[in-house]
């Protein structure tokens, strides 16, 4: 279960989270998450199940052909956050918006954004469970039905500190 320290960040406006120093940026140590990791697909079973229970379609992963666009948009957000020892949203602090730094094809949107940070419980039942709870993480993941996909990366935590993890998960609307 999160603690105060896994308290997780809110694109709608509240912002939940710790500062701690100096956790390695996702492009180091383990790396971004992709599409066939464990922890994304983790993440879209637990989702898809509440989903699916509220008569919602499944979300998909993210087609590679986009992922490019934002696995970068969320390394500059990450170095950002690190940069304002913040967990911080996009836009936030002049950091980069997905909405304008992710280019997508037509018919393709970014419609919503979810951070977790210092949390050291960060596995996706546990962050799905605690989004559930949030009343704005539901609004963003769960009462949204055109919603299409689901792009998740994390930072590996700093070696010695299991609370400096970071996701951040962003949802698509496409065809």
């Amino acid at each position: 279960m999160l603690g105060l320290s896994g308290l997780v960040g809110v694109t709608a406006s509240l912002l939940f989270g710790v500062n701690r120093a100096s956790p390695r940026p996702i492009d180091q140590g383990t790396g971004p998450v992709n599409p066939s990791s464990t922890f994304e697909t983790r993440m879209l079973a637990q989702m898809n199940q509440r989903r699916r229970e509220l008569g919602l379609t499944a979300l998909g992963p993210l087609p590679t052909a986009l992922r490019p666009g934002f696995e970068g948009y969320a390394r500059q957000l990450d170095h950002h956050m690190l940069a304002q020892n913040a967990c911080l949203h996009g836009g936030e602090r002049g950091g980069p918006s997905p909405f304008v730094a992710i280019n997508l094809p037509v018919g393709w949107r970014v419609r919503g954004e979810v951070v977790a940070c210092n949390g050291e419980d960060f596995r996706a039942e546990t962050l799905e469970w605690f989004f559930w709870r949030s009343i704005h993480h539901r609004h963003i993941l769960y009462e949204r039905p055109r919603l299409t996909h689901l792009a998740c990366l994390t930072s590996g935590p700093r070696t010695g500190d299991p609370g400096s993890q970071r996701v951040i998960c962003l949802t698509f609307q496409g065809t």
